[in-house]
């Protein structure tokens, strides 16, 4: 997540106004981002990103500015423009005549880990060999250190190491636990992760259990964070290899739902939902509701592709059938 440390660190002869304006615009689009506010969060991104890019070409304000859009992006599992806002802001940052490392070793951590999420693991993989300078350097800085935490966790889960990545996961949350500021939303997003690999790993008790800690704070305190989903649809699944199909389908709905309000009907996220929780209900000989569930879920998938692509990702497809 963007830290905003070029606020602090560039000082380009910008008009007043400018910056002013640059600077507003910035921290609404992160207070967007908080909210799950996507499709704004873009709108006032791309409208920052107009006026950093009269700062100049290498400017730390245009590397600022893309390193939020690709939170955006990240956010809204927007795989590609993630994954270009990122590298933008790289460029920018290792093109300065004294790179700072700190804020390079943040941005590259949010990058590995949005590659890590879609899938790609051998970039992933890549880009740490790429950046573990910058992101070993600052030992001392516990926020660096727990972004490091994170990809490792994300990484080892991935490869379904799920001993590792709960052991991470377990480390990360103790770390920030002992921060002086409040980093009650970081250790919310560990307790969603630490949930789903749990819940891999067979542990339907302990996954439930941290999957509750979630919703419970992201309900209170962000309840339109993207992890919310994520949180509600690992308990789901926790309930029902419990045994408790009522609560389970109750909780499915309620991650439906917010999946729908926060990313729209055609977007690669519910469906990804709907078709997870037909393989649980074919698992669990509900063939009837699980057969729904699937065709439901593969329209909607085939929708979303086509709205990203104009043209279906036949081999995405195939492996959401299995």
């Amino acid at each position: 997540m963007c830290v905003m440390l070029s606020l602090l660190l560039h000082a380009e002869d910008h008009s007043v106004a400018e910056e002013a304006a640059w600077r507003r615009l910035m921290q609404q689009a992160l207070e967007e981002i908080t909210q799950g506010k996507l499709p704004e969060a873009e709108a006032t991104g791309n409208r920052a990103l107009s006026i950093a890019r009269t700062f100049g070409p290498r400017d730390l304000g245009l590397a600022d500015t893309w390193d939020v859009l690709g939170d955006v992006y990240h956010e809204w599992k927007r795989c590609p423009q993630a994954r270009a806002s990122y590298m933008r802001a790289l460029t920018i940052l290792q093109s300065q005549p004294m790179p700072n490392s700190l804020y390079i070793s943040h941005v590259a951590a949010s990058f590995i880990s949005g590659l890590c999420e879609c899938g790609d693991l051998k970039a992933a993989q890549t880009a740490f060999r790429t950046y573990e300078p910058e992101l070993m350097r600052n030992p001392g800085d516990a926020l660096n250190q727990s972004q490091v935490l994170t990809f490792k966790a994300t990484l080892a889960s991935r490869l379904k190491k799920l001993d590792q990545a709960e052991s991470l996961l377990r480390e990360d949350i103790a770390l920030l636990g002992q921060l002086p500021e409040d980093q009650q939303l970081r250790i919310a997003l560990d307790r969603a992760n630490l949930a789903a690999a749990l819940e891999r790993a067979g542990h339907h008790g302990d996954s439930l259990t941290e999957a509750q800690a979630a919703i419970d704070f992201f309900e209170k305190n962000a309840p339109r964070n993207p992890s919310l989903v994520a949180a509600l649809n690992n308990a789901s699944c926790a309930l029902l290899n419990l045994g408790r199909r009522a609560e389970s389908e109750r909780t499915f709905e309620r991650a439906l739902q917010a999946a729908t309000d926060l990313y729209g009907e055609d977007n690669e996220v519910p469906a990804r939902i709907m078709l997870n929780y037909a393989y649980l209900l074919r698992k669990d000989k509900q063939t009837r509701l699980a057969a729904a569930w699937q065709k439901r879920g593969s329209e909607v998938l085939r929708r979303s592709v086509l709205g990203e692509t104009a043209r279906v990702d036949v081999e995405l497809l195939q492996a959401a059938m299995h």
